[in-house]
């Protein structure tokens, strides 16, 4: 049994603990924009755009990057494309976002009671569609594979290429914006870990390996999924901080075989 000493320990390493996550989740709270100035605020605008479709995504912070979310305060709204932005609580993020018919150019207008609309603009990088492998193709790792896409970019420049799967290596490369890139044979392996990538608009999957048991002959056939994209930056307006980018891609799921 516990003495009494013991409990007491304890007892005062819960409450350590309680104040600990009560400061943390005290330091999470947003803010609200009313009792921000504009200067004040950082904002992170950005759409993502595949098959015909475009999702934009708008998140405040205060001063910069890594300051407190803030939630707009009533007559404070963001559209884009004339489009009203709704709030999202993501619970780490708390964002506005919206879904509508992809465009060539994006508009992003903040608006504040008493102040001039605030505009961003972007103009979108052309849709990436992917025309090989097909969706649902098996393909040997001991094969090399070419993949092939809509060649309507600028050959200078480049676009991300990201293969991921359970138990695989898995590629993330920048590639020439031609049309076409091999994946030499033997590139892909399996490993005894398993990748959970996480996908956000604009940006790189983080993949984060997970403990998994060693890979064993029933599951050396794997899903993957390859993803083509294309990223660009816009033009903020001078009066308000931050960063407007925007992403075109498309992506096929593949079998991996041995």
């Amino acid at each position: 049994m516990l003495n009494l000493k013991s409990m007491l320990v304890r007892y005062g390493l819960f409450l350590s603990l309680l104040a600990a996550v009560t400061v943390y989740l005290s330091s999470c709270a947003p803010s609200a924009s009313e009792d921000i100035k504009t200067p004040g605020l950082y904002c992170s605008f950005s759409v993502d755009a595949t098959n015909g479709l475009a999702t934009a995504s708008a998140v405040f912070r205060t001063g910069n990057p890594l300051g407190t979310n803030v939630v707009l305060s009533e007559g404070d709204e963001i559209r884009v494309n004339g489009v009203l932005l709704a709030y999202v609580d993501k619970i780490v993020v708390k964002s506005y976002d919206a879904t509508f018919p992809a465009a060539t150019e994006y508009s992003f207008v903040l608006t504040r009671p008493g102040e001039s609309p605030y505009t961003c603009t972007l103009q979108s990088p052309p849709a990436v569609t992917i025309t090989s492998p097909a969706e649902g193709a098996s393909i040997s790792r001991q094969s090399s594979f070419d993949v092939t896409w809509e060649n309507n970019g600028s050959a200078s420049s480049t676009l991300s290429l990201i293969l991921y799967g359970a138990y695989l290596n898995g590629l993330n490369d920048n590639v020439p914006d031609t049309g076409t890139f091999t994946i030499p044979a033997n590139t892909l392996n399996l490993q005894s870990t398993s990748p959970t990538p996480t996908i956000s608009p604009t940006t790189s999957p983080t993949v984060t390996p997970t403990p998994s048991p060693t890979p064993t002959p029933a599951t050396t056939t794997t899903e993957a999924r390859i993803i083509l994209s294309r990223t660009t930056t816009g033009t903020m307006d001078p009066a308000l901080n931050g960063t407007i980018t925007g992403r075109s891609y498309d992506q096929v799921n593949i079998v991996s075989t041995p």
